[in-house]
């Protein structure tokens, strides 16, 4: 069952296939598809498709089927970040900037297992070796972080 687990990203019209990697009985791993899926006429950059997998050949339609959605977006082209440093202890708004071309893109909510927020979806900001923490999506070109409180 292993070598023959697949992901599915898009409709059954307009579908890329890769394989996948399974890492225990509760996970697996897909590397979503660069550019092959060809957006509609019309389509933002952004887009949310379906997603299924699959553990057996292409017999009678293996595929899961469900509301799973993956988003394919371009990435943004950081512009500024304000302030470029901070005091490791102190608690810093930090302000990043992004093309008006190549911005963010507002997160779709969803909720978590038991209705608890699920921290997987979202926009985020790296501090290197102190953490991440959750951004703030202020409009196209900005969102806002606050430094990990260490």
């Amino acid at each position: 069952m292993k070598e023959d687990a697949r992901c599915k990203f898009g409709t059954d019209e307009n579908f890329v296939i890769v394989e996948a990697q399974v890492l225990d009985n509760e996970h697996m791993i897909c590397k979503s598809p660069n550019e092959q899926i060809t957006l509609p006429d019309g389509a933002d950059e952004a887009i949310s498709v379906p997603f299924s997998i699959a553990f057996q050949q292409d017999m009678y339609y293996p595929y899961t089927e469900g509301t799973t959605k993956f988003r394919l977006y371009q990435h943004p082209t950081l512009t500024d970040i304000t302030p470029s440093e901070a005091d490791v202890s102190k608690l810093t708004a930090v302000y990043i900037t992004a093309e008006e071309d190549s911005g963010f893109w507002q997160p779709i909510p969803q909720k978590g297992y038991e209705g608890l927020d699920n921290d997987q979806y979202g926009l985020k900001c790296k501090f290197g070796r102190f953490g991440s923490t959750s951004a703030t999506y202020l409009n196209k070109t900005t969102i806002l972080c606050l430094t990990p409180n260490i």
